[in-house]
């Protein structure tokens, strides 16, 4: 520590490149002029700066790390590579991020893949984190064997990572981690699966759904709905019936981006869920897929409650089948707004309903100018 101000020009003269280090600690002054000269000197300066990125100040490691990617010389990457593995978790962010400045993520990803068998804490991890980033697929074996690791949650970290990947080699192995003995392994293999995809992961994903812990099966009825195969049909149809209400509202977006025509009897049923947003996951689905069958289901839950989801869901609908609509559910549209028990329809057909304590007006004429010109067209009195 100096008494006196560090004379910063002097130590540049001499490349005194530890000196200008420890200049980093003794003001805001010094600090920036130190790290400025540090710059000048370029390469010499490189290898003593990597060593006081382990300094245990973390302004010096900042301003050690800000020099190094302003001279941006790669004889770095060796030895900031070296620190992905030190103990404190600090150093490691610190040597990542200049890493990544230095546009030197490709190098690293051999030293990660090495990190990921450390038994210093939380270095596994962090590897695991940062190749999922990188996303080159040599890690990917890596990654697999580190689905065993279930020190320090390297295992859990892994499979998040493979998931970013998103590689097809990656499948298999999770794939088997759905039956790991801990369920954040289980969930995060199911979440990764559904980003990966692929026909073999559907059977495994389907069997996820009847686990006993709701976020498995919850994380699992939400990738089935991403791979979009229609394999998982009869699956997702049985999740409905769910104990949870949120593994049932994935199971019914599931099936909504599914698409597939037999789910919208179950999903017709599942307008009248206990729950509310199971409800309107529902009508929402039965929008999108556009079978006619759904229509009478949605005009019987409008009658009920009124929820402006079930309107734009049949508003979406009819538009899309009302040439192959049944002439009773054309009836039903065009009588809708006088069935709407305890609500008051005026000349115009607008309802005032009320969702989530504010009033909506909502205007049923075009349903029923639509439903009125078709069955007129079809040469039927409405």
């Amino acid at each position: 520590m100096w008494f006196s101000m560090p004379d910063i020009g002097r130590m540049e003269a001499k490349k005194d490149v530890r000196g200008l280090v420890r200049a980093l600690k003794y003001n805001t002054s010094s600090c920036l002029t130190a790290v400025e000269a540090l710059v000048r000197i370029g390469t010499p300066a490189v290898k003593p700066l990597c060593r006081a990125l382990q300094d245990r100040d973390y302004g010096v490691r900042s301003e050690v790390a800000g020099a190094l990617r302003k001279i941006g010389d790669v004889s770095a990457v060796e030895p900031l590579c070296r620190l992905l593995s030190h103990r404190d978790h600090r150093v490691r962010e610190v040597a990542w991020s200049t890493l990544e400045a230095l546009g030197a993520r490709d190098r690293c990803v051999q030293p990660l893949c090495e990190a990921l068998k450390s038994r210093r804490e939380g270095v596994g991890r962090d590897a695991a984190k940062a190749l999922g980033k990188i996303g080159d697929t040599h890690a990917i074996e890596p990654l697999c064997r580190a689905l065993k690791y279930a020190v320090d949650r390297v295992s859990v970290a892994s499979a998040e990572a493979l998931g970013e990947i998103g590689d097809a080699g990656a499948v298999e192995p999770l794939c088997r981690a759905l039956t790991d003995g801990d369920n954040q392994v289980r969930r995060d293999a199911a979440e990764a699966l559904g980003k990966i995809g692929g026909p073999h992961a559907i059977e495994p994903l389907c069997q996820a759904l009847g686990e006993t812990d709701l976020y498995v099966r919850w994380v699992a009825a939400i990738a089935l709905g991403k791979v979009g195969d229609a394999r998982a049909v009869e699956p997702l149809c049985r999740t409905l019936r769910d104990s949870d209400d949120r593994v049932r509202k994935a199971a019914t977006e599931a099936l909504g981006k599914v698409g597939d025509a037999r789910a919208i009897e179950p999903l017709c049923q599942a307008l009248e869920d206990s729950d509310d947003l199971v409800r309107r996951a529902a009508a929402e689905a039965l929008g999108k897929m556009g079978d006619a069958r759904a229509i009478g289901p949605l005009c019987q839950a409008l009658a009920i409650e009124m929820p402006h989801r079930e309107f734009e869901a049949l508003k979406s609908l009819l538009h899309r089948t009302v040439t192959t609509a049944s002439v009773e559910d054309l009836r039903r549209v065009h009588a809708l707004p006088d069935a709407l028990s305890g609500k008051t329809a005026r000349e115009t057909y607008e309802v005032d309903v009320f969702i989530g304590g504010e009033e909506w007006t909502v205007d049923f004429a075009p349903l029923k100018q639509m439903a009125c010109e078709e069955l007129v067209r079809r040469g039927i009195q409405p």
